[in-house]
């Protein structure tokens, strides 16, 4: 679930900064939750109805119409967890086309040394699961250059937030094309891979900017003051 101290942070973003933000946070908590569920019996405790709950919630109090007017369906029967997954692959992609819209207030973020071998092995990972992917060679070069180049933007000073986009965007589109349940084990490592950049970007701009340091006042100089000539006889000055 999405708590109070998640959405302290979120003061002064428009509403749709907002929606991508909570989109992405509610993404980690799936993700993280999958891999708590080990076993292959093992129920996570927080699943696609959970996230379907607070990112559909987000959607409506922030008027994201793409998505305010979807139901929320029941958890139970037969269709409920093929619904959630749909309204995820749509959230995402809205929370991807948000955070294009407003990357040029929120560009870059500085990734921090484990938060950079996260994702690398993340991309190393992906990787593998695409090598394996029964799918044409067209599409696997694709994805390998996409992959090769997310792994350049990982590795400079400053990393674009929107980095794992064009990655994202393309496995979407092969999703399209009917390459789904073949590029499906790639999903889980790039959306890890969004919500680090996510959270990282909410932390550094959580963290307050050192204001530059005041300038000295300026030194006002004391007026020089036309001597009368008092060394001069008075008489001099006086014309009558």
């Amino acid at each position: 679930m999405i708590t109070l101290e998640d959405v302290a942070g979120l003061a002064g973003l428009g509403p749709e900064e907002k929606f991508t933000t909570i989109e992405q946070l509610a993404r980690r908590r799936l993700i993280d939750a999958r891999m708590a569920a080990a076993g292959p019996n093992e129920y996570p405790e927080y699943d696609d109805f959970d996230y379907m709950v607070a990112v559909l919630a987000a959607a409506q109090e922030f008027e994201i119409e793409e998505l305010a007017s979807t139901e929320l369906p029941g958890r139970g029967g037969s269709e409920w967890q093929e619904r959630c997954q749909t309204f995820k692959d749509e959230a995402s992609r809205v929370s991807l086309r948000l955070l294009y819209r407003h990357g040029t207030r929120r560009t870059t973020v500085a990734l921090e040394g484990p938060t950079k071998e996260k994702i690398s092995h993340w991309l190393k990972q992906a990787r593998e699961e695409v090598q394996k992917a029964d799918v044409s060679s067209e599409k696997k070069t694709r994805l390998f250059n996409l992959i090769d180049q997310l792994q350049a933007e990982v590795d400079r000073d400053r990393t674009p937030v929107q980095a794992a986009g064009a990655l994202w965007l393309q496995i979407c589109t092969y999703f399209g094309e009917g390459a789904k349940n073949a590029l499906e084990p790639t999903v889980p490592y790039i959306e890890r891979i969004c919500g680090a950049l996510g959270l990282a970007k909410q932390a550094e701009d959580a963290q307050p900017r050192e204001l530059p340091p005041p300038k000295p006042p300026k030194r006002i100089e004391a007026q020089k003051t036309k001597s009368r000539g008092f060394d001069k006889p008075l008489d001099d000055e006086i014309p009558f």
